[in-house]
């Protein structure tokens, strides 16, 4: 279930875009990016870990299976090329 991390970078363009208040659309796109990268990946290691505690859910479904049935809301996320 675990996949390499991914590294972003924010350039410093786009970095004097935001300390300056500004931000244009390629900007919040590069960050909705980033930050959408950061919840799967927290939600796979919580996965993960859960994975290596079976007990650890109790009732619940295996971590395996709620990781093929997301919730509606991770099935719904919308990337920022449909959103800008």
């Amino acid at each position: 279930m675990t996949s390499g991390s991914t590294t972003h970078v924010l350039p410093n363009a786009y970095f004097e875009q935001l300390s300056s208040g500004a931000g244009d659309p390629d900007v919040i796109r590069t960050l909705w990016r980033t930050h959408r990268s950061r919840r799967l990946l927290l939600v796979n290691a919580f996965l993960d870990e859960a994975g290596r505690q079976s007990d650890l859910l109790g009732e619940l479904p295996s971590a395996a299976e709620a990781w093929a049935r997301p919730a509606p809301s991770m099935r719904s996320m919308r990337t920022p090329s449909r959103q800008c």
